[in-house]
């Protein structure tokens, strides 16, 4: 029995190849059956009879495959360089990506202002997007120090991230398009305590083509090794 991402799944069937020892034209290079697996009492599971695979149902294989990869929305391509971590699994994928240092685009309550953002991590399990500031100026290392970035679409504690209506729904897309589409619905989301009166509105005004974002000034929540541990990566 296997568990996966809480559900049970149960062996039902395996192929056994078997390879030809030594040279003889009158026998394939490979042989491959079927079996049905068999519950035993003690719980095991053991080989059932065996019949040789046909074309037919390696066919039926391959379109079973197919159709789960689809419904996995199976991610593809190369791991752009600021992707830290990947995991994909039927219904289940993971991704950690972060930024460096940048102007962003602010949107708030009818306003929007273009400052200095700090770097960023960016912690994606299934359609969860969590968010967090960091100290480092590039990829982050064991001891980089995140932070709750305090801003009012984003929980505190967790970094999960309200998106609303900017979310993107996750397809059958490259790593870099995960990432350009995730990082695009943070930044597209609305900062509803970001009002022209507002002080953070009024720190981004000042920090405007002047300073870097003061992230030491922000609320400390743990370091990078110590996330890593706590979501098992």
């Amino acid at each position: 029995m296997l568990e996966l991402n809480h559900f049970k799944l149960k062996p039902t069937t395996a192929l056994v190849v078997y390879e030809r020892d030594g040279y003889n034209d009158h026998i394939p290079a490979l042989y491959t059956e079927i079996h049905n697996l068999v519950k035993q009492p003690d719980g095991r599971y053991a080989l059932g009879e065996g019949a040789p695979i046909t074309y037919e149902s390696l066919g039926a294989l391959a379109t079973a495959f197919d159709k789960q990869a689809s419904a996995m929305g199976t991610v593809t391509g190369l791991l752009p360089e600021n992707v830290l971590f990947t995991q994909q699994q039927p219904g289940y994928f993971r991704l950690l990506w972060y930024d460096k240092p940048q102007p962003r685009n602010f949107l708030g309550t009818n306003c929007e202002i273009i400052a200095p953002a700090p770097g960023m991590l960016y912690y994606l399990s299934n359609q969860s997007l969590s968010v967090f500031a960091t100290d480092a100026i590039g990829r982050p290392k064991a001891d980089t120090q995140l932070y709750e970035t305090g801003w009012s679409n984003i929980s505190p504690g967790s970094g999960v991230v309200c998106l609303g209506n900017a979310q993107f729904q996750r397809s059958n897309a490259t790593y870099n398009d995960n990432v350009h589409h995730w990082t695009a619905a943070f930044w597209h989301s609305i900062f509803t305590g970001l009002t022209l009166d507002s002080n953070e509105f009024k720190l981004l005004k000042s920090l405007k083509g002047k300073e870097p974002y003061p992230v030491k000034n922000l609320t400390k929540h743990t370091l990078f090794a110590n996330f890593l541990q706590k979501h098992k990566i």
